[in-house]
């Protein structure tokens, strides 16, 4: 099982690693790993305490936390840190189950914000933080991304539709548009999707 999960995670094309229920790394790919610029042998059956400055391992394990609690998927903005570098990214996360149905830990995914970005252009485009999406509104801008209705993103964060709409609303307020094709345009060219 474990090399049919090591090679699931090879065909994804972005950094891509499984966490378990504690928290603890279990697989990673190629990509995680030179992202980070460590090898496997550093990330697996560490946490992010072990990898990561203590400041931002506190960010993403209350954000693991958050992600267990609810038990669906999570995407938010952070910072990473390396050696020689520091850029915020965006994490794509889903729980996933055993076979007895609980909870068995978590696969993630890395997208640099600015991956599409000409080389020296990032710094003239408008600070991100300045939009100020909260977390959840991050995820519903996302899965809007994805084509996803109101009620299907509902369904996926297992809250009303109704507060979908009402965070659909401050998203439109947030980016300064009247409706999602605005939106989904105003969070291209800000590269928050």
């Amino acid at each position: 099982m474990d090399d049919l999960v090591n090679k699931l995670l090879e065909l994804i094309d972005k950094p891509a690693f499984i966490k378990n229920e504690l928290g603890i790394y279990t697989a990673c790919n190629a990509s995680f790993e030179k992202f980070l610029g460590i090898s496997n042998k550093l990330i697996l059956g560490k946490t992010a305490f072990d990898i990561a400055p203590t400041t931002l391992a506190k960010i993403y394990t209350e954000a693991d936390v958050e992600l267990f609690a609810r038990r669906s998927v999570q995407i938010y903005r952070a910072t990473v840190a390396g050696p020689r570098y520091e850029r915020t990214v965006i994490f794509s996360k889903t729980v996933i189950f055993n076979e007895d149905d609980q909870l068995a830990g978590f696969v993630g995914t890395i997208g640099d914000m600015h991956a599409d970005t000409p080389q020296g252009t990032q710094d003239k485009k408008i600070n991100h933080n300045a939009i100020n999406l909260t977390r959840r509104e991050f995820e519903v801008l996302h899965l809007m991304s994805q084509g996803l209705t109101a009620k299907e993103i509902a369904k996926i964060l297992d809250i009303s539709h109704h507060t979908i709409g009402d965070y659909m609303k401050l998203i439109y307020l947030k980016l300064n548009v009247n409706n999602r094709i605005g939106a989904l345009i105003a969070a291209q060219k800000l590269y928050l999707i």
